[in-house]
């Protein structure tokens, strides 16, 4: 037992020394969940420490895409089977976070420090990508997490600089269907590792493994307030309201988030369909915002400010999307059942207005 304790307070410390020598820190969250209906629901912020220049994305099936190496030459060539909606990042016509119309979600997360690539070669020439593309690349040619299971090593992600961010895109995958069937993928030092994601939560460093065991040592936290206990006498009534959550942590770091993110959702009261869905987990996400200047990362001289460049949410069993910005947080909906696609294989929604205050003074009646 005594050597089970160090091992685990040890892996705890490296892996946050990892999160914390990295060159900025990336501190995005995710939660899924099923209605009562069968519905799926999806939300997730999206943080970065520098501006993304996101735009919702729209490509249509027929759309042929190329995949990046490290030399410059093309790697996989690819045509998409289906039409996409999601976020790009840096004007690409790839996604950091989307969805097709057979309802798979497909969404990276920075996982620095802990990703191992494969080198480039001639051999695998046809089949490389770099990693911030294999979500576009999963969208484009399946329908169902069963299928991304079955292919993911049809193709070979490869150490390929972003030149953007000047290194390779550290990330790890979460995959969704309209099923609620979910996959974890994360392309390690000890090989790739994929598992199902139980808990509906997913976050960042350390690997999602760690997460789980980490969980059981807050197995005690419940939404039940505590009652009051009588020791030799004295009866110790318990302050107020939230005592079962008593030693939830709070901070920002992934291990942190990630709890809170599984007690968050696990006590929200159990929802009927996509639409109820949707209000408890766009009030769930808001509970992960990252103000400008909650995080700063102090590099070469630089103040780099960690921020919740968006949040987005979506009902899988639908093709429709939602999305608030950091400078305007009204929800935007975009129906993908409503765009046409044959207007062009690309199409985009840039949000640069600033925010918006709906005026319901006019909406005043007499009692």
């Amino acid at each position: 037992m005594k050597n089970y304790v160090t091992t685990v307070h040890v892996l705890f410390i490296i892996s946050l020394a990892i999160m914390f020598t990295s060159p900025t820190l990336y501190a995005c969250t995710g939660l899924f969940s099923k209605a009562e209906d069968g519905s799926v629901v999806y939300a997730r912020t999206m943080e970065f420490g520098l501006d993304l220049n996101s735009k919702v994305l729209a490509v249509a099936k027929g759309h042929k895409y190329i995949g990046s190496t490290p030399t410059g030459k093309d790697g996989a060539e690819w045509e998409s089977k289906y039409n996409i909606l999601g976020m790009n990042f840096f004007n690409s016509d790839f996604v950091a976070d989307g969805i097709n119309e057979e309802g798979l979600q497909a969404g990276g997360f920075y996982f620095a420090g802990q990703c191992k690539y494969q080198d480039f070669s001639e051999d695998c020439k046809g089949r490389a990508i770099a990693p911030e593309e294999f979500m576009t690349w999963a969208l484009s040619n399946f329908k169902s997490v069963k299928e991304v299971e079955a292919h993911y090593k049809d193709i070979v992600l490869v150490n390929t600089v972003n030149k953007n961010i000047n290194t390779v895109f550290p990330i790890h995958y979460l995959f969704v269907d309209k099923s609620g069937d979910s996959l974890v993928i994360e392309f390690l030092e000890s090989g790739i590792a994929v598992q199902k994601n139980p808990v509906g939560v997913f976050t960042n460093n350390p690997e999602f493994s760690w997460h789980l065991t980490n969980l059981r040592t807050y197995v005690g936290l419940s939404p039940e307030n505590v009652k009051s206990k009588n020791i030799n006498g004295y009866d110790v009534v318990p302050f107020g309201q939230g005592t079962g959550m008593k030693g939830l942590p709070g901070d920002i770091t992934s291990p942190s988030r990630f709890i809170r993110g599984v007690y968050k959702l696990a006590s929200v009261t159990p929802f009927k369909d996509a639409e109820d869905g949707l209000n408890k987990v766009i009030r769930a996400i808001k509970y992960f915002y990252i103000s400008k200047g909650n995080v700063v990362e102090a590099e070469k001289g630089n103040r780099i400010l960690e921020y919740t460049q968006y949040e987005l949410y979506k009902n899988l069993n639908d093709f429709v999307m939602y999305v608030d910005f950091y400078d305007n947080v009204n929800i935007k909906k975009v129906d993908g059942n409503k765009i046409d696609f044959s207007k062009a294989e690309v199409q985009l929604i840039n949000f640069d207005e600033g925010q918006l205050f709906e005026d319901i003074t006019d909406k005043m009646v007499v009692k």
